[in-house]
This record gives C-alpha cells, structure tokens and sequence, in this order.
C-alpha cells in the first residue's frame, strides 16, 4: 500500500498536544508526525477516536514547529510549558510515525533529528521495522533519551496479514527489536489489542519477546469504539473464526465511556499469566487497560520512569495516587497535588463533551479537570475507574473525596 503525505501548508497543527488519557497516565504529552495511518488495523482504537483520517492522504507535521515548541524557556502554552518540564514525549501516540510515506519524506526522521539534538527523553510506540533501517538505526543509536516500544496483536504472520493487512509482519518487528536491543537500546513490547484467543498462546508470546531483548511488556485487551462496533466485530469474527467470537461474546463486554470492552473478571486470568511469565523472564510488566494500571510493577505502564533523562514523568494523575497510598490503605488527592501539573489551558484538547462538569461549569486547566473528577465518583475517568479502590466515605480537610484500596484482583 502506498500512503501519500500531505505537507507544507496543510502540515498537522496537533502534532504536539496533550492528551485526554491524562487522568491516569504519566506520559500524557503525545508527539505525532502524520495525522492518519496507513497500516489498515481491522481494531484500531484510535479511528472511533477521531484520529484515523483518509489513510492514503495523511497529513504531516511542520519539523520547524515542532523544534519551535519544544526549544524554548518562555511557555506560552500547554505544549511549551511541558516542554520546559522536560515531560518526556509519546511519540507515536495517534498515528504509526513509520508509515508508508515516511521512506520518501522522512518526516519522522527529521523530528527525531531535533528530539536527538535537543536530548529530549522520547518514548517511541510503532508497529514497524524501520527503527532498526538505516538512517533511523544510527539516529536513534545517537540519541540520548530513548526508548523504543514495538505493538503487536499477534506474533503469527498468516493472522497479522488479516489484522494488520499493511503493516510489517511481527516477524520483521521482532528482528527490528532484537537488533536495537543488541544495540544497546532499551526495548520493550506492547500486546495491544491483546485478544484472547486470537493473540497467541501467552508463555509463547512473552518467551519470543524476550528472547529478542524486550525489557517490559505492556498489556491492554480490545477495545470497541461504540461507533461502528458491530462492523469491527463482524470483521474480526470473519478474519478470526470462532476463537474470537467465543473471547468477545456481547454478554461479556461492558460499556466504559465511549467503547466496549470486556469486562475486568474476563480479563484477570490473561493479567495473571502474563505476570507468572514475566517473572521467568525477569521482564517487568505494566497494565495498559485503566482499571488494572495498579496490578503492574509501577505506576507507568509504559515502564520508562527509572530510566535516566525520564525522571519528570506525569505524576499529578489517579494512578500515582493509588499507588501512593498510605499505610491504611487510604488513597488521597494531596498525595500528588505537590507534583507539576501544567497551569495553561487545555481545552483545545480535551473532548467537547468534557470540558463542562455536570454542573454546567466550565473547565480549561488540567487540574480542575482532574479534580473534578476526583470529587465526582459516578464520572468516567474517577478513582473508582479502578476497580481494586472504593470510596472510603469521607473527605480530606480541603473537601477532597478519599478513596480506600481493597484488592480484589491480584496477579500474585
């Protein structure tokens, strides 16, 4: 398939944005260089996010902008005031950056060119092999804060050519993946969308990554977008076969927001595989699925805030919170309200239908956000999202709700 790329003037104004993922993850701060992918995955989470455009005609992102916003000591904005944090950047987090067109117009290598330059810490997500082809190998070799995250949804090539019908084989991507490692590269892996049933056999999975160096594994299942959710599971229970329908029965989904995805007592017992796994393979593990981020071996999911250059991830969101709680078990807000939380608007990238509370007053700062929903367990993206926390039925001497954990799923 080959993807064309639009430049210049119609370049991709949201290249550098914040993400509305903020209230449970440490690396909200999302670096795209294309508005749109080519790779054609039949489940792709971000097209019922209104991030999957006309896949042959995707949009680029200005490299001299992006070096504009992130090379600056006077924020004007959300984006310059992350960047003066040094709040390491997801790059990769709508789009694939190493899509068909990238060879030709080597926008993805140009921005990486300033992230190197400006020794910016930089976590790269994709499902291609091109990190590990020159000239992007010795860029990346060259760069000083990086780690390199590879997607899959299966490791079995047949089945990839029906998920994934234009990206690069999982075979290719583990080879890319034990090349960089072999490089020295700090290297892990995503199962996203893991599906199960379909995605392969879990001790093989982890075993095949692990033997082509991955440091830590992520693990988030399938989710639906409510859009179009009978189509994409119509399609995948023709590519799949009975393996799938059996995993992704209606009775078995629940409704979060605006996608369908199992429900948490369906999910566990893949969770407590990956984790015994894990652990023969000394690879850290993180839960990518929001209700279950506090069953991984830290609060970013992700697994890059002990590397060095990644010390300012976001922690001002639940997941710290939860994991910061006290000796009883209590989970409170002035855990983390000390840590950085950006002080310009946000609204330009929240969606709509967030930015007013039930209220009816009106939002534009990250933590009136986060602590509206703090103090408003019925909402989505609430402490309780998670499903080992409960209200603990008292609030903190500033009005905040106090939460309590109580285990009731575990991986150990």
């Amino acid at each position: 398939m080959n993807g064309k790329t639009r430049a210049g003037a119609g370049s991709y104004a949201y290249s550098l944005a914040w993400t509305s993922q903020f209230y449970f993850c440490a690396l909200p701060f999302r670096l795209d260089s294309y508005k749109g992918c080519n790779f054609g995955c039949e489940y792709c989470f971000v097209a019922h996010r209104g991030g999957r455009f006309n896949s042959n005609e995707a949009s680029a992102a200005d490299a001299s902008r992006v070096r504009r916003q992130l090379d600056t000591s006077d924020p004007t904005g959300v984006i310059s005031e992350c960047a003066q944090q040094r709040l390491p950047v997801h790059f990769g987090g709508m789009s694939e950056p190493f899509g068909h067109g990238e060879v030709q117009t080597k926008t993805t290598y140009g921005i990486l060119a300033i992230l190197a330059e400006l020794e910016y810490p930089t976590v790269i997500s994709t499902k291609s092999h091109l990190p590990a082809v020159e000239p992007y190998f010795s860029l990346l070799k060259a760069m000083r804060y990086v780690a390199v995250q590879f997607s899959f949804s299966t490791l079995d090539d047949d089945l990839a050519t029906k998920l994934e019908p234009y990206a690069p084989r999982p075979s290719k991507r583990l080879r890319a993946m034990y090349r960089l490692s072999q490089a020295g590269l700090w290297v892990s892996c995503r199962f996203q969308p893991f599906i199960p049933g379909v995605s392969g056999h879990i001790p093989t999975l982890v075993r095949a990554v692990a033997e082509v160096g991955a440091r830590h594994i992520i693990v988030e299942h399938l989710k639906l977008g409510l859009s179009g959710s009978g189509r994409t599971l119509a399609n995948l229970r023709d590519r799949c076969g009975a393996a799938f329908e059996h995993s992704y029965d209606l009775p078995m989904l629940r409704r979060i927001g605006a996608e369908y995805e199992l429900a948490s007592q369906y999910k566990i017992d893949n969770l407590k595989a990956f984790w015994e796994e894990t652990r023969r393979y000394n690879i850290t593990m993180g839960v990518g699925d929001n209700e279950f981020h506090d069953l991984g071996d830290g609060p970013n999911c992700c697994g890059v805030d002990k590397l060095p250059g990644f010390e300012n991830c976001f922690c001002h969101q639940v997941t710290a919170a939860v994991w910061r709680r006290d000796s009883d078990n209590l989970i409170r807000y002035s855990s983390i309200e000390h840590e950085w939380i950006p002080k310009r608007s946000i609204k330009r990238y929240i969606n709509s239908k967030c930015r007013s509370g039930e209220d009816g007053a009106s939002y534009s700062r990250a933590h009136e956000y986060l602590r509206r929903k703090w103090n408003n367990p019925t909402e989505l993206h609430s402490p309780l999202e998670c499903v080992n926390v409960v209200l603990a039925g008292f609030r903190d001497l500033d009005g905040n709700l106090v939460y309590r954990y109580e285990p009731r799923y575990r991986l150990d």
